[in-house]
């Protein structure tokens, strides 16, 4: 599409079913991609999401913030989520936000390697931001490669501007 996509997602458990807890879960999510030139694509995605009731619950789980269950047009299964996440300290958040960045291109960085990059469709330059609560300001840095047959990256962790792990 030509224009970006906007989701709301509602979530909501029932106590009084086995292994049942009661909870009201909200997300809203904003992303697109652009065309840039040819064979040049930028990525973003902004969200936000939060637990409106939570009496029962005891382990909030927002999958680091992954969106696998609808399609979005990425053009490959790293962008828009969190790769290097420890997901106890994130997933237990009562509210998140969240922005995600990736610039997709053919040779960035190994343009003058022909001999070696032949099979490589696209490089990707990837950012991701979050801040919850408990752990504000986490950051991610990644690079990557695409091919006919998979995408490989990767990403360096950052919590407050400090190493956290690739």
């Amino acid at each position: 599409s030509n224009w970006p996509t906007v989701s709301v997602e509602w979530e909501m458990g029932l106590s009084g079913l086995k292994n049942g807890c009661k909870y009201n879960r909200m997300e809203f999510d904003f992303y697109h991609h652009l065309k840039i030139a040819a064979l040049k694509k930028f990525f973003y995605r902004f969200g936000a999401g939060f637990y409106l009731d939570s009496e029962d619950v005891y382990f909030m789980d927002y999958h680091n913030f992954r969106r696998s269950y609808l399609p979005d047009g990425w053009s490959d299964d790293l962008g828009g989520s969190f790769q290097v996440m420890r997901g106890h300290t994130y997933n237990s958040a009562s509210m998140y936000l969240r922005a995600n960045f990736m610039y997709d291109a053919p040779f960035l960085i190994m343009r003058h390697k022909a001999r070696f990059t032949r099979y490589v469709l696209s490089e990707r330059l990837y950012l991701n931001i979050a801040h919850t609560p408990k752990a504000p300001i986490y950051t991610e840095l990644g690079y990557g490669i695409g091919t006919h047959v998979f995408d490989l990256g990767t990403y360096i962790g950052f919590y407050k501007g400090k190493y956290h792990r690739v």
